[in-house]
């Protein structure tokens, strides 16, 4: 995990809970620490004392269900995984690093589920940036740690561990209204999210979904859609 991430990300258990401007940041106890990545450690909430571990530089943000429920007062949401990657990893890399134009950005680029297997390679496409990778089954195994790359597992679903207006720019697998809601929250002023593997048929109702969120279609592709934050 990169270090000053731990600046923007929010615990997962407090955020549903809690406005915005009364979120507490999450404390970053590190274990490892190797050019200003943490391998191993963890990070902690002040406010409901949750705990979750660094491993090998991911950030792993699942809770047992009964602690998840005792703390949020719910049971935690299931996960409703993509179908899948989206095409060969260099090529979906040089696509989203198009649609993003990542060679005029810097700052935190956010990828979804379904997404993370081309971290590095769009690392690579975009080096004033860290890219953040939610990494779920569908992306097989956690990397090791690379420069440029940080991956969080087992985040909620329809939840982002992120603070408003903390990324520069995101892409997503498919259309769900409550990831698109999230992305929207996380995006910066003018920041761009792209929504790749819908299908044709849904177009018209992913354009409204975006416009209802704050964001404005600028792109609309067979490969995918753009919409810049307003």
């Amino acid at each position: 995990m990169f270090i000053e991430l731990a600046e923007v990300l929010v615990c997962p258990v407090c955020r549903p809970r809690h406005d915005e401007g009364t979120l507490q940041g999450l404390v970053a106890v590190v274990g490892e620490l190797r050019d200003r990545k943490v391998i191993g450690g963890w990070l902690g909430c002040p406010a409901c004392e949750a705990r979750f571990p660094i491993r090998d530089g991911a950030v792993c943000f699942a809770l047992a269900p009964s602690e998840a429920r005792d703390r949020s007062g719910r049971e935690p949401s299931t996960t409703e995984s993509p179908s899948g990657s989206f095409g060969p990893q260099a090529e979906t890399a040089l696509l989203v690093a198009a649609l993003l134009s990542l060679h005029e950005a810097a700052g935190y680029v956010l990828l979804g589920r379904g997404l993370g297997a081309m971290a590095e390679e769009l690392s690579r496409l975009a080096p004033a940036s860290e890219i953040v990778a939610l990494w779920g089954r569908e992306d097989g195994p956690v990397s090791p740690p690379s420069a440029g790359v940080t991956r969080l597992s087992d985040t909620p679903a329809g939840s982002l561990p992120l603070r408003a207006a903390s990324i520069t720019a995101a892409a997503i697998l498919g259309a769900r209204e409550d990831v698109i809601a999230e992305a929207a929250r996380v995006l910066r002023p003018a920041g761009r999210l792209a929504v790749l593997g819908s299908s044709p048929a849904r177009e018209g109702a992913v354009l409204s979904l975006l416009r209802t969120t704050g964001l404005d279609p600028v792109v609309v592709d067979p490969r995918g859609i753009v919409a810049r934050r307003v």
